[in-house]
């Protein structure tokens, strides 16, 4: 709409605009509504059609795009900038990226075998084991993949691996691990107790007697960690959890499994910390440091090597991967002249999913933008791909900045208009106490990213649905509860197209099928129902049985 309002109002062009998508899909789409909306203007009485065409004719090749596609297009329109590219270069396969790094790490190793010099013998001797030295090469490969989200990923790497271990640093990092621990423990402890709002466990004095012990072992080690560092590296190798977690008839069963799961995964904790502390001790560190040194820094060479030859084996085949067209771009906006003519060029930047942008991202953002034209549209509770080095936080930081900043603005749209109340109601219940700055860096409750429920919507259905949990042990009951249920908000007005049933896979969709069919409810499925349960293929596996 705000698109729509610039071409039609303002005369904006369409090609003066970046708007950058999360998916192809989602650019296929925007470009689809924008060209469906300059087709209904066309036919009103809009008094200068002839632009409107112009804006049609040029939404095909409008910046509409994912960022990877948008830096494709403007490597190739200011080609000449790079040694050895040509503007006919291809986004690399999946299939051809594994071959050409296979290709490059092979050749690095017979490279550096052939030398067999000092520092590589030590490489090997850590990353290596006694059959191959496939965790080496492993090594090599997943530093070359965490450095590609860095703006200057090899210059980075080599600042990184230059600098020595800093003890300071891994005891506040052992710090955090251990206040981490500390709290699960005393989580577990305030719940069993009635202190989170939920019933005092009905179980043995002995199990509060076990998790408070817990609790003492965990705290008495923290002040040793700045005290005495040998000292609490040797008490916690060998801390044990003590006691067993065992039912009797005196004991509640649903209290007694929450204590169970919960103390297993603090000791899994427990564990994982006891792992990092393995050789530990100062003396080792010490003695370490110097070979750690040595080694990071081989990594460093090694790694800045494979990019080198796995960069010729593109150039080669005129390829580039994802990553090269951020790298790339990122070459071509340090250059000032070219940076200055982007810049002009567009005049507005729209940014949808900006969640899930990362640093590089972020920077070409940063560089073209003006003072006031850049849009950003995210959801924070949204963000789901930090594995794939998305930085959330620089959403976080926009929203902070925006409310702050006179020259911005932040709208929240958190209105919700098309969901029932008692559901709007339940989802806040629950996220207003999990989702918290403590534990998520979202203040669901007080930070504008609450749903509020507006207007009702003439909707039919607010005095029959409601927000339930159902716990059924009874395995293959649930199936016939659903269908019983249907039966029931039919009863009470309700139509069998407005209800949905969604399942996690389709392994029990006949299941389902069946009992729908038992209570005669019509329905329809755009799920496989392909199951080894089905006659037909029961029968088979009878035969292949027999």
């Amino acid at each position: 709409d705000r698109i729509i309002k610039l071409i039609i109002e303002d005369k904006k062009d369409i090609s003066s605009m970046i708007i950058v998508t999360f998916t192809n899909k989602a650019s296929i789409e925007m470009k689809t509504r924008i060209k469906d909306e300059l087709n209904n203007i066309l036919k009103s009485d809009y008094p200068d059609k002839k632009f409107i065409v112009e804006q049609i004719g040029k939404l095909k090749n409008a910046h509409i795009q994912t960022m990877h596609a948008f830096c494709a297009d403007m490597i190739r329109e200011n080609f000449y900038y790079f040694k050895n590219l040509s503007p006919k270069f291809t986004i690399i396969t999946q299939n051809q990226e594994s071959v050409l790094k296979k290709d490059s790490i092979d050749q690095l190793f017979e490279r550096e075998y052939e030398s067999m010099d000092v520092e590589f013998k030590l490489f090997l001797d850590n990353f290596s084991n006694l059959r191959d030295d496939l965790p080496a090469r492993k090594a090599i490969l997943k530093t070359y993949n965490l450095v590609q989200s860095q703006l200057y990923p090899i210059e980075w790497l080599k600042n990184k691996t230059e600098k020595k271990i800093d003890l300071y640093v891994f005891k506040e990092i052992i710090k955090e691990k251990l206040e981490n621990l500390k709290e699960s423990i005393e989580d577990l402890l305030s719940r069993m107790q009635g202190k989170k709002g939920i019933h005092k466990f009905k179980v043995r004095v002995k199990f509060f007697e076990f998790v408070n012990d817990d609790l003492i072992k965990i705290s008495k080690l923290y002040s040793l960690v700045d005290e005495n560092w040998d000292d609490f590296v040797s008490k916690i190798s060998s801390l044990k959890f003590d006691g067993r977690i065992a039912k009797s008839k005196e004991d509640d069963e649903f209290d007694l499994n929450i204590i169970k799961e919960v103390r297993n995964e603090y000791k899994e904790q427990l564990k994982t910390l006891q792992l990092d502390l393995i050789n530990k001790s100062s003396e080792i560190l010490n003695r370490n440091n110097y070979l750690e040194s040595r080694i990071l820094c081989k990594l460093s060479e090694l790694t800045s090597d494979f990019n080198k030859i796995y960069s010729l084996k593109k150039m080669e085949q005129n390829c580039l991967d994802f990553n090269d067209l951020e790298h790339f771009f990122i070459k071509l906006l340090d250059n000032e002249q070219v940076l200055k003519e982007l810049v002009e060029k567009f005049e507005y930047i729209y940014f949808d999913e900006y969640q899930d942008s990362n640093l590089i991202q972020n920077h070409i953002i940063n560089k073209l933008k003006r003072n006031n034209n850049l849009f950003l549209v995210g959801d924070l509770k949204q963000s789901i791909y930090r594995f794939r080095l998305a930085k959330p936080d620089l959403f976080l930081q926009k929203l902070k900045e925006y409310e702050k900043d006179s020259q911005s603005r932040r709208i929240n749209l958190n209105e919700n208009f098309r969901t029932e109340k008692n559901l709007i109601e339940f989802n806040n219940y629950i996220f207003d106490r999990l989702m918290t700055l403590e534990n998520s860096s979202i203040d669901y409750k007080n930070g504008g990213h609450r749903l509020n429920w507006t207007v009702d919507n003439s909707k039919k259905y607010n005095d029959i649905a409601s927000v339930e949990l159902d716990l059924i042990q009874d395995d293959g009951y649930e199936y016939d509860f659903i269908s019983k249920r249907i039966i029931e908000l039919k009863s009470k007005g309700a139509q069998y197209r407005d209800i949905a049933i969604l399942l996690r896979s389709s392994t029990n969709l006949y299941k389902l099928r069946n009992s729908l069919e038992k209570y005669e409810i019509p329905y329809y499925s755009d799920m496989d129902s392909s199951s080894f349960e089905n006659v037909e293929i029961n029968f088979f596996i009878s035969l292949l049985k027999l």
